[in-house]
């Protein structure tokens, strides 16, 4: 089986991420050199970075998943008032930062 490298960064909780979003997608996924950040300066730095790698034959479909993850990525929310202790919470907090009560209208649960 042949592999293709579809990301590569210094952030490994972003590789963990990307390599769930992509495996959600239905894709063949490998997460190499994760444990390699300790080792930055005694090799080249790219190939200390952890990197996500996908099935060749999955590469285009891989490539759209990492788009829509790209532009999820990019959708900011409207901030928010709990209706319970009224302190402003910023669009991308599911709860509140004070009293810790769901967002209204999220997953469906009531207010």
């Amino acid at each position: 089986m042949k592999w293709v490298k579809v990301y590569s960064g210094l952030d490994i909780a972003e590789a963990h991420v990307l390599r769930d979003w992509l495996a959600d997608h239905g894709l063949t996924v490998q997460l190499r050199g994760e444990h390699l950040s300790a080792t930055m300066g005694m090799i080249p730095s790219y190939d200390a970075c952890p990197s996500v790698w996908v099935v060749k034959e999955q590469e285009a479909q891989a490539a759209a998943a990492i788009q829509s993850y790209d532009e999820a990525g990019r959708t900011e929310e409207a901030a928010w008032v709990c209706p319970r202790c009224e302190a402003e919470n910023d669009g991308h907090f599911g709860s509140c930062w004070q009293c810790s009560r769901d967002r209204p209208g999220l997953r469906g649960r009531p207010a």
